[in-house]
C-alpha cells in the first residue's frame, strides 16, 4: 500500500472519526467530559503563563520553561483545531462558526508572533474558549438567566443613562474642583483637568 493510499484511508476512516467526533465536540461520556477538562485547565495554564511572563520582576531563568510550555501548548491547541476539522460532520461549518473562529485564533498568536512580537500576547484570546464550561457542566440554563438580565437592562435604559449622565456631571465637577484647588501646587499631579477627572473616575 502506497502513502497515497494509506493517506486517503486515513481521511476516510468512518470509525476513527466518529470516536474522535465523541470525544472532542461531546461531552455527554467520561472521555469527552474529561478532555474538555484537560482544554480548559491548558487554556487557563497558557493564559496564566502569559501574565506571568509580563511582570517585569520576574526571574530570568524562568523565561525558557515559559517559552517551552507556550510551545507545547500552542503544539497541543493547533493539533486539537485540525483533529477538530478531521473529525466534523461539516468541516466548513465548524471553521466558520463561533467557536471555530475562536479555535483558530487561538492557536494563531505564536505562529504571528515570529512576524510581530508583541502579537504572541494576543492568546488571551484563548479566555473564550472556556465558554465551553457551560457545555461540560450543562450550565446554558444560566445563558437564560443572562437574557432575561439583559432585557431588564434595555427595558431600564433611560433610567441608567440618567444616572451615568449624573455620575459623570459629578466626576467633571469634583475634577474640576480639584483642579482649582491642587492646580498650582509645585509637582502636582492635578496639572490638568482631564487627570484631575481621571482621579475622581479612579477614587
Amino acid at each position: 500500500m502506497t502513502v497515497k493510499e494509506r493517506f486517503t484511508r486515513f481521511l476516510n476512516n468512518k470509525p476513527l472519526k466518529h470516536k474522535l467526533y465523541v470525544i472532542i465536540f461531546e461531552s455527554d461520556t467520561p472521555a469527552g467530559k474529561m478532555f474538555d477538562v484537560a482544554l480548559i485547565v491548558c487554556i487557563a495554564l497558557s493564559i496564566l503563563l502569559a501574565i506571568l511572563e509580563s511582570l517585569q520582576g520576574i526571574p530570568s531563568w524562568l523565561s525558557t520553561p515559559f517559552i517551552i510550555f507556550e510551545y507545547l501548548f500552542t503544539a497541543f491547541f493547533t493539533f486539537e483545531y485540525v483533529t477538530r476539522i478531521y473529525c466534523s460532520p461539516q468541516p466548513k461549518k465548524y471553521i466558520f462558526s463561533f467557536f471555530g473562529i475562536i479555535d483558530l485564533l487561538a492557536t494563531l498568536p505564536l505562529y504571528l508572533a515570529f512576524f510581530l512580537p508583541g502579537a504572541r500576547y494576543l492568546l488571551v484570546i484563548r479566555a473564550f474558549r472556556i465558554i465551553r464550561v457551560f457545555r461540560i457542566f450543562k450550565l446554558f440554563t444560566f445563558w437564560m438567566e443572562g437574557e432575561r438580565l439583559l432585557t431588564s437592562l434595555k427595558e431600564s435604559s433611560k433610567k441608567i443613562a440618567v444616572f451615568f449622565l449624573f455620575v459623570v456631571i459629578l466626576v467633571i465637577s469634583i475634577g474640576t474642583l480639584m483642579y482649582m484647588i491642587e492646580g498650582t501646587q509645585p509637582n502636582t499631579q492635578f496639572n490638568n483637568i482631564p487627570n484631575s477627572i481621571y482621579w475622581a473616575i479612579v477614587t
